[in-house]
């Protein structure tokens, strides 16, 4: 989960330091600068497309999990509880985060803010399963929530709980494409800073090439990350969290 925050936070790094407003500030009257602005536009393009690309992975799986809930919970006053406590406590993250982005804070500190947002959501779910007296009996009979949820989300975030196949699986892949994309924002922003503080006239030819380097880079790293989410999104739809008691404990067997 946290990579998937850091790589919208790397994209939007990268995107802020193209911003068109600080490219503007550069002059492109010089042999072959225009062409390395065109990169660095084209570069900012993709990265904020990057960006909305896992944004919108975020919120198609959390609204899975949305849906994966409400098929435990009868669907009366129970479950327009459930739906009413939940959106209100995401428009009061959403408007902290707000505030915090016209603070003037660094995006690394939302990012933080968001990622923590994450984690105390988990955190009440954890609270949720390890529910007990009065008010567990309240969430299993009075709210309907069966015994194999409150199991599930106990455990959730512990080192041989759930998710633990998943994140060995498949976090490896998104470890790396974390890694490739923190080294492009760390070029682009010291690229940013050289155009900011030197006239175009002195960055000379090698600029050319580094901004070459950066849209290959970007490239392959769009590649890259468009395969992964579309290969999880395939996983998360396709392997179910839960199983009826009959189809975990049928024996296998060949027979058709």
């Amino acid at each position: 989960d946290d990579n998937f925050y850091r790589n919208r936070e790397h994209c939007e790094r990268i995107a802020t330091a193209l911003a068109p407003e600080r490219l503007a500030k550069i002059d492109s009257s010089q042999s072959g600068v225009s062409e390395v602005i065109d990169t660095l536009h084209a570069l900012r393009t993709r990265m904020q497309s990057n960006l909305e690309s896992v944004l919108a992975f975020q919120k198609l799986r959390q609204a899975s999990v949305e849906e994966l809930v409400r098929k435990f919970l009868p669907n009366d006053f129970r479950m327009s509880l459930v739906n009413k406590f939940r959106e209100r406590s995401e428009r009061k993250s959403s408007t902290a985060i707000t505030e915090l982005r016209k603070s003037g804070v660094p995006l690394h500190n939302v990012y933080d803010a968001l990622w923590q947002q994450q984690l105390d959501r988990r955190a009440t779910l954890v609270q949720l399963g390890q529910a007990s007296g009065v008010f567990k009996v309240f969430l299993k009979y009075l709210g309907g929530v069966p015994q194999v949820l409150l199991d599930f989300v106990r455990t959730i975030n512990d080192e041989q709980g759930p998710m633990e196949e998943m994140r060995v699986r498949y976090g490896p892949y998104i470890y790396r494409l974390t890694e490739f994309v923190a080294v492009l924002r760390s070029l682009t922003e010291m690229i940013a800073r050289t155009f900011a503080c030197v006239p175009a006239s002195q960055v000379g030819i090698a600029m050319a090439d580094i901004s070459q380097l950066l849209s290959s880079a970007g490239t392959a790293y769009t590649d890259a990350l468009a395969y992964y989410l579309s290969f999880m999104g395939r996983v998360w739809d396709n392997s179910p969290f839960f199983l009826e008691e009959f189809e975990g404990s049928k024996p296998l067997t060949s027979e058709p």
